[in-house]
């Protein structure tokens, strides 16, 4: 995308679409537009050095905890689930304090 006056300055000379521009000499567009006419050609070339940066959005966040034997204590499992709330909290960036009761 080029901005407004780049625009203008290249419907004067004719060019309307991108692959009109593709097809121009890089020498003539560097001397038409400066510096910055390698940079539309290159892009209207579909060249682009810039790096590739991967961003990975985390969709859902867990935890989890397997006990050495199975356990009906309530108390215990009440304390175990409030812990493992808190880790996940902060591993959010939360620095909510959950009571326990």
């Amino acid at each position: 995308m080029v901005g407004r006056e780049t625009a203008a300055r290249l419907r004067q000379r004719g060019v309307e679409t991108v692959k009109t521009l593709s097809e121009i000499p890089p020498a003539l567009l560097e001397a038409w537009m400066g510096k910055n006419g390698i940079a539309i050609w290159n892009k209207a070339n579909g060249i682009d050095e810039t790096p590739v940066i991967p961003y990975h959005e985390k969709k859902s966040i867990g935890t989890e905890n397997t006990f050495s034997s199975d356990t009906i204590d309530l108390r215990f499992l009440h304390k175990e689930l409030v812990r493992m709330t808190e880790k996940l909290g902060l591993s959010c960036g939360s620095r909510i304090s959950w009571p326990v009761a």
